[in-house]
């Protein structure tokens, strides 16, 4: 947790593994006021639409990076980072930057909004210094993980655990957490507990002067 400037939201990373329930405690989030960042969405964004990001990532991975019509070649570039981190590497240090731009952007104009919440959703654990007011960690057990993607996506259990074992362990979302969100149990209850945590902001941040908790 980082001090924090008045003339700004709150800015609070919503972190978890697949399957966690992140994109729905973020939902419930957005419902109470925040507005919601996707860096997965964004990312999506970026590189189809940003110029400079684009011819990087061409630069770096071939023409075959995008499709004859001008968007993005997912499979293809699924295919040359999967099983390869350092292709994995060089792919995020094209793209994390350009979402942190855009994430700077979003939080002035929600600045300039009166917003008081900006929560910044993601897998993964990519930081830029200064950013981030609070990192909150949804944790959830692996079974209930498997089961929820499975239901969602129709993906078998083992291609949900292969992908879970790239994203970062379960010690390395909690080690960066200031607030850790349980979920375990209804999407009722997973809202009630967005509830709570953000009058747990509330109090953390204000109670005894913003930034000082």
């Amino acid at each position: 947790m980082k001090d924090t400037d008045e003339a700004t939201p709150i800015v609070i990373r919503v972190t978890g593994g697949i399957g966690s329930g992140k994109s729905a405690f973020c939902a419930a989030l957005e419902k109470l006021g925040a507005t919601l960042f996707n860096a997965d969405a964004e990312a999506k964004r970026l590189m189809t639409e940003d110029e400079a990001l684009r011819t990087a990532i061409t630069d770096a991975f071939g023409a075959s990076s995008y499709l004859p019509d001008g968007s993005l070649n997912r499979q293809f570039l699924a295919d040359r980072v999967f099983g390869d981190h350092d292709a994995l590497v060089r792919l995020n240090a094209l793209v994390h930057p350009a979402v942190f731009r855009s994430l700077e952007s979003a939080i002035s104009r929600a600045a300039a909004r009166g917003i008081p919440y900006l929560v910044y959703e993601a897998a993964l654990l990519s930081d830029r210094e200064g950013l981030f007011d609070v990192d909150v960690v949804i944790d959830s057990p692996l079974a209930d993980r498997v089961a929820r993607v499975g239901e969602r996506d129709s993906r078998s259990e083992e291609s949900v655990l292969e992908r879970a074992r790239e994203q970062p362990t379960r010690q390395q979302y909690l080690e960066r957490a200031d607030y850790v969100v349980l979920n375990d149990g209804s999407l009722d209850e997973l809202r009630s507990k967005a509830a709570v945590l953000l009058k747990s902001i509330e109090s953390d941040f204000f109670a005894s002067g913003r930034g000082d908790a």
